[in-house]
């Protein structure tokens, strides 16, 4: 959609899936995201001043097609959209729809070094 598109809606929430299989590995949990955030912040930034919620969707797995046979807890496609859509009605930013997103946050807020030993 072009920023043309978007300054015409009345209601308008980019949402953006961050999560899966990727860059930080944390008790034999992998986290991924972390380029896709950074590419979400810079878009958030831009948007603030027209009134547009952009928000970031964390997660571990979703059980997905695309994850079958993939070990580990996944959560079901339609809980992450039930908990995007009730973050959008909220005005929040940043979902986090299952464990392994909270613990990876919490984790993140933390001592990085401890990430590591």
């Amino acid at each position: 959609m072009t920023a043309a598109k978007l300054r015409g809606q009345d209601t308008l929430a980019p949402v953006g899936c961050l999560g899966g299989r990727g860059a930080l590995h944390i008790d034999g949990f992998v986290q991924c995201g972390r380029e896709g955030g950074a590419e979400q912040l810079a878009v958030r930034v831009e948007l603030a001043g027209r009134n547009i919620l952009v928000q970031g969707v964390h997660l571990g797995a979703a059980d997905t097609d695309m994850m079958a046979g993939a070990d580990g807890p996944m959560i079901h496609p339609d809980d992450v959209a039930r908990a995007s859509l009730a973050g959008v009605e909220s005005g929040m930013i940043e979902v986090l729809a299952d464990d392994p997103a909270r613990f990876v946050k919490a984790a993140l807020a933390g001592d990085p070094a401890r990430l590591y030993s």
